[in-house]
């Protein structure tokens, strides 16, 4: 019953076959709609209006099927950018399907690809809140400085992640290790549950910076009801 009330979702060409071929994508799509089509409709009511909590949810337990589902019976990507790229080509045809405004990604890449010569971070003004959780501009610059350099391949995928909105918990979860180890090691704030996150916001400024992503260009991913539809 659940199958019946999904479209059917048209074949895409992928906007990027670099980390996640056309093959992959459609083999991956074509076990969902058999196998898990109630998960594409949680994205469809995720997709409608603002692409916020729900859409973010709906993504995520996506991904977890892939990598705990489909990867028993065919090849899925194996690292964060492959499964961003494939979550994005999802999200594509399900707005297709649904005749949903597309979403593009925006700005441009953090560098020509992941071993490419990355720009200098830039310095970005932390947040009000952070400074009131204890935070401190000489806090945060540090630590983001050195996560940069250690992880330039979370950060190149972070940023194609911001670029597509493609908000996967398992990359956000592995950053957030790296730069709350090198607070411990640098500074004596306590991380808690409160205030986990704020490195990690602070590092999607900076990525939003580097890759010229401004407040319009991020509405266009988050709120595409309101922008103007691109035509077929």
């Amino acid at each position: 019953m659940v199958k019946s009330q999904l479209k059917p979702l048209p074949e895409l060409e992928v906007l990027r076959n670099t980390y996640c071929s056309q093959e992959l994508t459609d083999e991956v799509i074509e076990y969902l709609e058999e196998h898990n089509p109630e998960s594409l409709l949680k994205l469809l009511d995720g997709e409608q209006g603002v692409r916020y909590v729900e859409f973010s949810n709906a993504i995520n337990c996506i991904a977890d099927i892939i990598i705990n589902d489909v990867s028993k019976v065919t090849s899925i990507p194996n690292d964060h950018l492959g499964l961003i790229d494939l979550l994005f080509e999802v999200s594509r045809r399900i707005r297709k399907a649904y005749d949903l405004a597309e979403v593009i990604p925006q700005g441009h890449p953090l560098t020509s690809g992941i071993d490419g010569v990355y720009l200098p971070l830039p310095i970005v003004e932390i947040s009000e809140y952070a400074k009131k959780d204890g935070f401190t501009q000489e806090m945060v610059d540090k630590v983001l400085q050195e996560s940069y350099m250690q992880k330039p391949d979370l950060w190149f995928a972070l940023a194609e992640g911001s670029r597509s909105y493609i908000p996967i918990d398992a990359l956000k979860i592995e950053l957030n290790e790296n730069l709350h180890g090198l607070s411990q090691k640098f500074f004596a704030i306590e991380i808690t549950s409160l205030n986990a996150d704020w490195y990690y916001k602070e590092a999607v400024a900076r990525v939003w910076k580097l890759c010229g992503i401004s407040n319009l260009e991020f509405k266009k991913l988050y709120e595409p009801h309101t922008m103007q539809k691109v035509d077929d």
